[in-house]
């Protein structure tokens, strides 16, 4: 039963694993191709048997061709061996493991030590998944000791150093081979690290950086926030603003919705969603004018692409700053259609105070339970409110301390 769960934190391993035996498919041409000593058809062909791709499943002929392919596990030179390498670790972790003629817990650390060999010969799909799995701590030593007892395992490579250290060790390897989606998984890893590691925002910096600078939108976005918290970088709403503007050109949503907060000079902390805020125009911002008029035209751009902060955020300018209740309502409640957290609290507020629409508290709860459920503190407050007095909701004491005690608010 331990090795099943083995195979089952394995879940970041199988999220890359099989894209190429899927394209697959067996041919007498392909055949012809591996005789005249195409490495690359040769694994297509090792694929086809193992997955049973066009042709009858042969465990024993594929585990001959991806040997002949691979190579030892560890041997980390044969680097034109390393994509063999690693398809041969995951047809033995998903098909060959799984065969009730093979022992699974030496089959399974086989695959492993396959996969490692391909991260070490410099395979990027490798070195990503390798990185996952430290970043998810899959590993533990009592599972060390029951899988394939490779000198991998016995240097305790992975105790000595550090799941957090490993995972960076891989995720630098791998960002370094340039594709923009790796480089932002490792700048997102590392900004997770950044009150474990005091260098990880620095470096997570520079990776949003790299990958922003090859055109990538997401890293845009991320890179202008950077800039606007003072996130590993010198803070500066100037470069918020261009990198937000380059990611909202291209399409972006979000950048879209940033372009639009900055222009109309709502001043924030750009913090986890669930988390309150505080709204007020930055000191000296004039949003009249033109500034003004993008600031809305962005948002209501964003907003069209069902992002859901957009519709909030309008709601949030025209309640705050214009003090035109109607139109924040109705803001409100398009970001509530799309299930933001604030926009349901804020939609509560509207109907418990009657605020361009008539007051309803049966509205009111709905709205802020939604809110609560979502995490919003001050949602949470209401509800215990709410049915500690019967106010929209039936009365009821024992919700209301169940609502208490998930806001870990004192009675």
């Amino acid at each position: 039963m331990k090795y099943k769960v083995f195979y089952l934190l394995f879940s970041a391993l199988l999220l890359f694993a099989g894209e190429k035996a899927e394209a697959q498919t067996y041919s007498k041409e392909l055949v012809k191709r591996v005789k005249r000593g195409d490495i690359d058809a040769g694994i297509d062909l090792a694929i086809c048997y193992g997955y049973g791709l066009g042709v009858k499943q042969n465990i024993e002929k594929a585990t001959e061709l991806f040997e002949k392919l691979a190579g030892s596990s560890s041997d980390y030179s044969n680097t034109q061996g390393a994509e063999a390498a690693y398809e041969y670790g995951v047809f033995l972790i998903k098909i060959k493991s799984n065969s009730f003629r093979y022992k699974y817990s030496a089959v399974a650390g086989q695959g492993v030590a396959y996969i490692h060999c391909a991260a070490e010969r410099g395979y990027e799909r490798a070195q990503l998944i390798f990185a996952r799995m430290h970043r998810g701590k899959i590993w533990t030593s009592e599972l060390c000791n029951h899988y394939y007892n490779t000198t991998y395992f016995r240097n305790n490579y992975l105790y000595d150093l550090g799941f957090y250290t490993d995972a960076v060790h891989w995720y630098q390897k791998a960002a370094s081979q340039g594709k923009a989606a790796i480089q932002i998984e490792f700048a997102d890893y590392l900004a997770e690290a950044a009150g474990y590691d005091p260098q990880a925002p620095e470096i997570a910096v520079y990776w949003y950086k790299t990958a922003a600078e090859q055109g990538d939108d997401k890293a845009q976005v991320k890179y202008g926030y950077c800039w606007q918290k003072g996130f590993g970088i010198q803070k500066s709403d100037e470069e918020a603003l261009k990198w937000f503007m380059k990611a909202a050109k291209l399409g972006n949503a979000e950048g879209m919705c940033r372009v639009g907060i900055l222009f109309l000079g709502i001043t924030r902390s750009f913090e986890i969603e669930n988390q309150e805020d505080e709204f007020s125009l930055s000191e000296g911002t004039d949003t009249g004018g033109d500034e003004r008029q993008q600031g809305i035209d962005w948002l209501k751009k964003s907003a069209e692409l069902n992002y859901p902060g957009a519709p909030y955020y309008l709601g949030v300018f025209y309640k705050e700053c214009e003090r035109n209740e109607g139109e924040a309502f109705k803001w409100f409640y398009a970001g509530s259609r799309l299930e933001n957290a604030k926009a349901y609290y804020e939609l509560g507020r509207c109907y418990e105070e009657g605020r361009g629409c008539p007051a309803d508290v049966k509205n009111a709860a709905v709205y802020y339970e939604k809110a609560a459920q979502k995490g919003i503190k001050k949602a949470v407050e209401k509800m215990v409110y709410f049915y500690e007095n019967g106010i929209g909701v039936y009365k009821d004491k024992q919700k209301a301390e169940e609502y208490r005690k998930e806001g870990n608010l004192l009675p």
